[in-house]
């Protein structure tokens, strides 16, 4: 059994190119450390997908928000598919890595986040339990594979094509269903 790292096709390039998925500072708590996330659920997660923010009209370029302000909901999973592409690195079982429940303890993340995030995501179906996470970028080393998913099902990338027509075409394919 592998471990899975959800992307989305925007980003596979960059992660291939640069042989490593590192480690991310997006929606961190004051404290909290930037981590690489994972799940043993060969199940693409609707956490995993892009936001669309319903009240951009009320924002002016350039200027900081607070995540409170912005009404952002999640793009539904055809959108995904169609648009953007739901991609996944299989990761070694070698690798070391923690638990959900661990990460509450080791990250500095503050409790009223960490209950904040549990929450929410298990109230919409994600399984935390299975979520793992390790505090250092991920190298090429423990990748396995590299799919994207097509139809209903995932292909995986054979390395013979560049990554960016892999992606292209998968989205393609998506887009001529």
């Amino acid at each position: 059994m592998s471990y899975y790292h959800y992307t989305k096709g925007c980003h596979l390039s960059k992660i291939v190119k640069d042989g490593m998925i590192r480690t991310t500072n997006n929606f961190l708590d004051k404290k909290e450390k930037p981590a690489t996330w994972l799940t043993k659920s060969p199940e693409w997660e609707i956490g995993c997908n892009i936001g669309k923010v319903l009240n951009a009209k009320d924002f002016v370029s350039g200027q900081s928000y607070y995540v409170d302000e912005i009404d952002l909901v999640p793009v539904n999973n055809d959108y995904m598919k169609r648009k953007i592409g739901m991609c996944r690195i299989l990761i070694s079982e070698a690798l070391e890595t923690i638990s959900w429940a661990k990460f509450k303890y080791a990250s500095g993340i503050s409790a009223e986040w960490y209950n904040s995030f549990d929450s929410h995501f298990r109230m919409h179906g994600s399984p935390v339990d299975k979520w793992l996470c390790t505090f250092n970028p991920i190298p090429k080393k423990y990748w396995e594979d590299i799919e994207m998913f097509v139809d209903d099902q995932w292909v995986k990338w054979d390395e013979k094509i560049p990554i960016e027509k892999f992606v292209e075409l998968c989205l393609s394919c998506n887009n001529n269903l």
